[in-house]
């Protein structure tokens, strides 16, 4: 419950913020933009679509990213922090509530520039409520999006916010749209190097944000993903971000305040 009360306060200085509104105007007037195009169901009209939900997609990353960043340090840098643990509550306590509130809020702001989404799919007739793998990308998105703010938290208690989000922003870069280019370069390396090994185990722990992209399979109509690919893929995002939250609280534990 304690950390359900911090989290609550995360999600109402967030949406006190202009910050989220600008981009959700800016989304609505992309997507009314686009469904006024006159493009049918051509290739054209499957390209204005993967450009709105990458937009959609990369703005909720970009709203995520400051706001995770700024859950722990703003509270230090403003004293914040010593009112709510003069309270009795434990230092995991308000870890996991930032992360949580972070987290929830980012969801919040990803929920409704879907809906913006959604409308312009509806209007142009390029996808239905009905479709599956469109609800299937809404969920790897909110999978993907608790994680990068765990990611953002774990980052914020040992660096300032600025640098925790360059760090996130890139490692989800990095993973999402050059994961291929790390996996040729790593397998031209010669199986006998040492480097080559600690390069494979480094990859493998790094957080794989490409996982939760399945905008092609609506784009194109490739039909959702087997229920047995899809649970696994959010389930990865939330154990890890739990395992994150827990890595940020023991450092956030032993931080001088």
């Amino acid at each position: 419950m304690r950390s359900l009360a911090i989290a609550r306060l995360s999600v109402i200085e967030t949406l006190r913020r202009k910050e989220f509104y600008v981009v959700l105007t800016l989304t609505i007037g992309l997507a009314l933009w686009i469904s006024f195009l006159n493009i049918g169901n051509s290739s054209a009209a499957r390209f204005a679509k993967d450009i709105l939900m990458q937009v959609t997609w990369l703005a909720s990353f970009g709203l995520a990213a400051p706001l995770a960043a700024r859950q722990i340090t703003s509270d230090v840098e403003q004293k914040t922090v010593y009112v709510l643990m003069s309270r009795p509550i434990h230092r995991w306590h308000y870890v996991f509530g930032r992360a949580l509130g972070a987290a929830f809020a980012a969801v919040t702001c990803f929920t409704l520039l879907f809906l913006v989404l959604v409308g312009m799919l509806l209007a142009r007739r390029a996808s239905g409520l009905d479709d599956p793998a469109l609800w299937q990308s809404y969920g790897c998105q909110v999978s993907a999006l608790i994680l990068f703010c765990a990611l953002t938290v774990f980052f914020s208690t040992f660096s300032t916010s600025a640098a925790a989000v360059t760090y996130a922003l890139l490692l989800l870069v990095v993973t999402r749209y050059g994961g291929n280019l790390l996996v040729d370069r790593i397998e031209a390396m010669s199986s006998a190097n040492v480097l080559r090994e600690i390069l494979w185990f480094g990859y493998l722990i790094l957080p794989h944000f490409e996982f939760f992209n399945l905008s092609q399979r609506v784009v194109h109509g490739w039909g959702p993903l087997p229920l047995y690919l899809f649970g696994p893929v959010v389930a990865y995002g939330i154990v890890y971000a739990l395992l994150l939250t827990g890595l940020a609280a023991m450092i956030f534990r032993r931080r001088w305040l």
